[in-house]
């Protein structure tokens, strides 16, 4: 009987494992957890609640667990001490059952069954213990899962440069990637009484820890036992454990030592047999980075001083209001004015959120003529980035006088600005069209040095795509003074006529005009290289309307697309990454082909592994009268942001002298589609629907700002929690450092990138954010037109 109950043990532990999977590390604690201990105490109590023995207390609720027992299942045969009756150690706490002890329970746990007969409870017994006991068998009740995992060394404290134009407070690098505990902490569901023990609590319950970046204080964790009569009395706990890992360690006696680099929330476990506890210890880390004139302790002295509101003081310029950063983008340029009358020589930019507070401490070197300006360090910008929990920082503006270290004046303080980071990477580079070096270039993220794609001297090589892969550059471009557009394909890094590209399609993209192609992932690989661009095959003014080609690069062969449903002329084409869809905008007159002079719809066609289909017009962007063009499809296909306006360029003030537009590329007077500072950003699905203005990213609440050409990265994946990331082009303010000259001379375009939520968009909501500046452009020429793909290559 005694190995036929181990056999059914062991099969129905078997079982829980494979349906639990990966999910525990520890199949026979698993199994001990979920069962449904409908018997209370009536498994192993004699040994199992000696154990539990911390206090006077316990020890007589322990004494007569037995007799409890013997009225639950049969009487007299259930767990009367003779099971596990020596596993008790003097000082309450356990290493581990032995051999012997697991063996002793399993078989008297068997003769309870037996006796029981079709006793359901005590069946359900008979398993509990051999789950529970034999998972002990080897001693893995003592610790299983190794808190060396958590190591504070996994987090490096090293000291580091700070490099803001600001000398570093040191000990500012941080190592986020650490091995997997190798048993998941937390609490087994549902907890299983043990006798007496109903329940756990921890002591603190709501702890707290604020300390300076690389300190590791300590929190002392104690835990009680819960009776069933509800009293509560100290009890030896088996294993302690925290998550996440990397916020420091915890050892056998509950104490808990802080990594250094850690600040959030860490779950703290205690456990005991079956039974488990939890309680939240809130972190929260300061950090200090001051600049050179600051390091003598002015600095710090402000950043500790009690402020005073004081809003008008500061004109907060840049970073707008509910911007967003993703992981990989480089660090931001702060720029504000100040204008109390109090002087300040000391100045400071707080990042704060309820888990860190991250202080960049300055003076009288971030000023500059219209106002105060102080980038970032790559060292502390990583910082706003190295604590997951955070989602948000608070950004506020400090100033004050001083003499030496002491304070004269101040400190005053701005309102704060909320600027959202995400652990995501938008990845990819951004290749745009700069005006003044007539050519496309590019913006790896997170890099500062622009990169010139190298294409024919010459040309006007306005309208380019880029293959997802980064490994090719599409170029309409008219020789000067000629009144052809013509495209070519260039190698992206080295610009060479790529080898694999067929004569029959070089002659077909060269026949004037060919303007503006589409790329999809779906349709260029190594075997299967194809784009879809708009061509009439005529020069200026057009004698026959553009078309929309399938072009195979590879065969040389090309089809019409659109087979019916338009009449209209057709441009601007998106391609989906699938491959399926392509949408574009039509307009009866499409004038130079990249400024239409009519309204503008968008519509959307199969591309049918290149033989085209009926075009439908999108319910939603194909109103009458406004235009609509320059469509982009997200990243995973599910929408198409586009611009939309209402009125023709000749109503903006780059066009209210001249037909021509010097300030960022050929805009016309009478266009309605091209440099229109009317223009927004507007979002739809691509089958049509209810169209979303995108508010945030548009940078206020009309138009005005020329946002134009949006696109969206062609590499990765959006996963839950993850942003769209949109670039596109606008003659916005930056900050003072890149603003309008005068009333008809606004900015010179320049690319933007805003985080846009699928989530929001889902619900019909604006999810836009604020959108930041792309660090390294040039701001005395004009950039636009911006192409998101992968990164360089050939």
């Amino acid at each position: 009987m005694r190995r036929a109950t181990r056999v059914i043990a062991q099969t129905w532990l078997a079982c829980i494992a494979a349906c639990l999977g990966s999910a525990c590390s520890n199949p026979a604690r698993t199994a001990a957890a979920v069962v449904n201990d409908t018997a209370g105490a009536s498994f192993g109590t004699g040994g199992q609640l000696a154990d539990i023995a911390a206090g006077a207390k316990i020890d007589a609720v322990l004494a007569d667990a037995s007799q409890a027992d013997t009225g639950q299942v049969d009487t007299g045969q259930v767990d009367t001490g003779q099971v596990d009756a020596a596993s008790s150690d003097a000082a309450g706490t356990e290493s581990g059952p032995t051999t012997a002890e697991v063996t002793a329970d399993v078989s008297a746990d068997a003769a309870v069954q037996a006796d029981a007969g079709s006793d359901a409870t005590a069946a359900v017994d008979a398993m509990d213990a051999a789950a529970v006991d034999s998972k002990a068998a080897d001693g893995s009740v003592t610790d299983s899962m190794d808190t060396s995992v958590t190591d504070a060394g996994s987090v490096d404290s090293g000291a580091t440069t700070l490099d803001t134009g600001v000398a570093d407070s040191g000990a500012l690098d941080v190592v986020t990637d650490v091995p997997p505990a190798a048993d998941p902490p937390g609490c087994l569901k549902p907890n299983v009484a043990v006798g007496a023990l109903a329940s756990l609590t921890i002591s603190p319950a709501k702890p707290s820890l604020a300390a300076p970046w690389g300190a590791k204080p300590t929190q002392q964790f104690s835990a009680q036992a819960v009776l069933g009569d509800g009293t509560t009395s100290p009890i030896a706990i088996d294993k302690w454990q925290l998550d996440p890992p990397t916020a420091g360690t915890i050892d056998a006696n509950g104490l808990f030592t802080l990594s250094g680099t850690f600040g959030g929330v860490v779950k703290i476990f205690a456990h005991h047999k079956t039974v488990c506890a939890q309680a939240n210890l809130t972190i929260k880390v300061t950090i200090l980075d001051a600049s050179s004139e600051a390091t003598s302790g002015v600095g710090a002295v402000v950043t500790a001083a009690k402020v005073t509101d004081s809003p008008t003081a500061f004109s907060f310029l840049y970073p707008p209001d509910n911007a967003m950063a993703a992981k990989d983008f480089a660090p931001i340029t702060v720029q504000f004015q100040y204008q109390a009358a109090m002087g300040a020589n000391a100045m400071n930019i707080r990042f704060d959120s309820d888990f860190a507070q991250v202080d960049i401490a300055g003076g009288n070197t971030w000023k500059q003529a219209k106002g105060y300006a102080v980038t970032i360090s790559a060292s502390t910008w990583q910082l706003l980035f190295a604590f997951p929990q955070v989602k948000s920082w608070s950004v506020r503006l400090m100033a004050a006088s001083t003499n030496g270290k002491v304070i004269a004046g101040g400190p005053v303080q701005s309102n704060a600005r909320t600027f959202h980071v995400s652990q995501q990477k938008a990845g990819g580079a951004v290749y745009y069209w700069n005006t003044s070096l007539m050519a496309v270039r590019v913006l790896e993220q997170g890099k500062l040095n622009a990169v010139t794609i190298p294409t024919p001297g010459g040309l006007c090589a306005g309208c380019h795509s880029i293959s997802p892969d980064g490994s090719t550059v599409a170029v309409s471009f008219m020789a000067q003074g000629m009144s052809t557009m013509s495209m070519a394909l260039f190698t992206a890094k080295s610009g060479n006529v790529p080898k694999w590209l067929h004569a029959n399609a070089k002659t077909k993209l060269a026949a004037s005009f060919t303007i503006s192609a589409a790329f999809s992932m779906a349709y260029f690989g190594p075997n299967d290289k194809r784009l879809v661009v708009p061509s009439s095959q005529s020069s200026f003014p057009l004698s026959a309307p553009p078309k929309l080609l399938a072009i195979d690069l590879l065969k040389g062969t090309s089809t019409e697309l659109v087979k019916g449903g338009d009449l209209g002329q057709q441009g601007f084409p998106t391609w989906s990454p699938d491959g399926n869809l392509v949408v574009y905008a039509s307009a009866k007159d499409v004038g130079q082909g990249f400024a239409a002079n009519q309204p503008t719809a968008l519509y959307s066609v199969p591309f049918n592994n290149g033989q085209g289909g009926q075009a439908t017009a999108l319910v939603g962007a194909s109103d009458a009268g406004i235009y609509q063009f320059y469509p982009a499809f997200t990243i995973d296909g599910q929408w198409v942001a586009y611009n939309r306006a209402t009125k023709t360029a000749a109503s903006c003030p780059q066009n209210a002298n001249a037909n021509a537009n010097p300030n960022g590329g050929p805009g016309n007077a009478d266009s309605g589609t091209y440099d229109n500072c009317d223009a927004d950003l507007w979002i739809i699905k691509p089958n049509g629907g209810k169209a979303i203005r995108l508010d945030l990213a548009n940078g206020q609440t009309g138009p005005g700002l020329t946002n134009s050409w949006p696109t969206f990265g062609s590499v990765g994946t959006v996963g839950p929690g993850d942003m769209y990331w949109m670039a596109f082009s606008s003659r916005r303010d930056y900050g003072f450092l890149h603003t309008a000259s005068g009333p008809t001379s606004p900015a010179t375009p320049q690319i933007w990138i805003a985080a846009i939520d699928p989530v929001a968009l889902a619900q019909g909501k604006d999810g836009s954010f604020a959108a930041l500046w792309l660090p390294g452009q040039d701001m005395s020429a004009g950039c636009h037109i911006a192409r998101w793909a992968d990164t360089p290559r050939d």
